[in-house]
């Protein structure tokens, strides 16, 4: 921390492993202009803060909250791979820290598998007996959906009016 006072022109700098994501957070708020990569292990796999892809498909659940805070550190995180298997929630926490991320990542929607990852979510025919609040959840994690098919599920015709105004850039039939 003390050397790079001393070296106020640098762009980046590697710091390797070692360091604790607080320790991280606390050098990129003390030098805000500096790119900084560094590099943490969790299940076995190590990542590196500045690839645009995190592949967190193999995470174990315990390494999840540790993974969020890494992820918080990242501006530059395109794509966030992971597995159903972590939680709806923990996939929505990744979210909100990565907010340009989409996810690559098959969800169970209602017995269909979704990819998260995907533009349309297709439900036509299939019973939604929640009234949409699982698609609710599922459609701000879907960041490339443009086409929501719920024809013939089962919700009537005033809550997918609710649904068609709270997401108005997807095209809701």
């Amino acid at each position: 921390k003390e050397l790079l006072t001393y070296l106020p022109n640098l762009e980046e700098v590697d710091l390797g492993s070692g360091l604790s994501v607080d320790e991280i957070r606390e050098l990129q708020e003390l030098f805000p202009g500096l790119r900084i990569n560094s590099r943490i292990t969790l299940s076995g796999t190590e990542y590196v803060l500045t690839d645009p892809i995190q592949d967190f498909s193999e995470l174990n659940k315990s390494d999840i909250n540790a993974a969020i805070d890494f992820l918080s550190l990242s501006n530059n995180t395109e794509t966030i791979k992971v597995s159903e298997e972590i939680g709806l929630e923990n996939i929505e926490k990744m979210a909100e820290v990565c907010p340009a991320a989409v996810f690559d990542c098959e969800i169970d929607a209602y017995g269909k598998t979704v990819n998260l990852n995907s533009e349309e979510l297709n439900l036509r025919h299939i019973p939604v007996d929640d009234d949409g609040a699982f698609v609710r959840r599922l459609l701000p994690l879907m960041r490339n959906c443009v086409l929501l098919d719920m024809d013939s599920c089962g919700v009537d015709s005033e809550t997918m009016a609710g649904i068609r105004d709270d997401f108005p850039e997807i095209k809701v039939v």
